[in-house]
């Protein structure tokens, strides 16, 4: 009976991790009550928290099961700029620091262009294998919803890809590391050697 109890709780007890998130400025000043949200990837982009930043600029997530998630840090109304990024969370503690940019202004207008370009994507190994199987999600720098696109790499490390923005952000997953990394529409063809963040 105890051996079957053990079994029971051994996951609920082995398969969550502690994050932590802080706000910096340029400096390393810590940013105050800053909103920081904090998203599932893996479950239909469900909120996990949203926080607001204490006098040292941080927040507890809590504890998180593995998988991919988000992290957007915002002031809506404030001088900072809304700084994203993806983390993934293993069965170790994870403590991140997003580097908050001052606002800047914004001219009359945007330019709008059709028809995104697409380009043959390869993701690599250090020793110049293909990353197999890679899981990448495609971005632009607001994270926003209806531009994100998601592709899985071939027996050769290859997919083609939709680049939705200038710079389009590139989120990598292999094999339970993470790579973050950026391509202009005029990156074509584009090769990216994995080195996780």
């Amino acid at each position: 009976m105890r051996a079957i109890l053990v079994a029971f709780l051994l996951p609920s007890l082995c398969f969550a991790a502690p994050v932590t998130i802080r706000v910096l400025d340029g400096s390393g000043a810590p940013v105050k009550y800053t909103l920081v949200i904090v998203q599932s990837l893996d479950s239909a982009y469900r909120d996990v928290t949203r926080q607001l930043t204490d006098e040292h600029g941080g927040v507890s997530a809590g504890e998180l099961k593995p998988g991919l998630y988000r992290v957007i840090a915002t002031t809506p109304y404030g001088l900072w700029e809304t700084t994203i990024k993806e983390f993934l969370v293993t069965n170790d503690s994870v403590n991140l620091t997003l580097v908050a940019q001052p606002q800047s202004t914004h001219g009359f207008g945007d330019i709008v262009t059709g028809g995104n370009p697409h380009v043959n994507l390869q993701v690599l190994m250090p020793d110049g294998t293909p990353a197999v199987g890679a899981d990448v999600l495609l971005r632009d720098r607001d994270a926003t919803l209806y531009l994100e696109r998601r592709y899985k790499l071939d027996k050769h490390g290859k997919s083609k890809i939709e680049l939705i923005s200038s710079p389009t952000v590139l989120v990598i997953i292999f094999e339970g590391r993470l790579l973050t990394t950026q391509l202009a529409q005029t990156d074509t063809p584009t090769v990216i050697r994995f080195t996780p963040d």
